[in-house]
């Protein structure tokens, strides 16, 4: 059963908002790793669309994180980031539109891009 097979209701179903990056991996991606270890998925589903399950705030903008997005990524730049404290895990990736989408930096060294899904909202 996954994240989202469970039924919520009122301000629980709500994604959860936090005031940056790191927070978000504190207080929300490590504890839901911890309670679900066997999960690929933060949401731990396999092969559906996902749900905005996290907000944080980057630059000013509001961004989503994604249930499909897997744990991977995300405690690969939790090292990262304790091994380079002050430094933004963050950075916008220029896309053949234009707009760009906001992912990890290159010297993290996560290269599947689709394991990372940073919505913004």
């Amino acid at each position: 059963m996954g994240f989202g097979d469970e039924e919520y209701e009122g301000d629980e179903s709500r994604p959860s908002q936090y005031a940056d990056f790191a927070s978000l991996l504190q207080g929300f991606i490590l504890p839901l790793h911890k309670a679900h270890p066997g999960w690929e998925r933060l949401d731990g589903a396999y092969g559906v669309p996902g749900r905005p399950l996290a907000w944080f705030d980057w630059n000013g903008t509001r961004y989503g994180l994604n249930g499909e997005t897997q744990f991977a990524p995300l405690l690969q730049a939790h090292e990262w980031m304790s091994q380079h404290p002050g430094e933004d895990p963050l950075i916008i990736q220029k896309t053949k539109g234009g707009a760009g989408r906001l992912t990890l930096r290159p010297e993290i060294g996560w290269t599947d891009q689709k394991a990372l899904r940073i919505e913004t909202g």
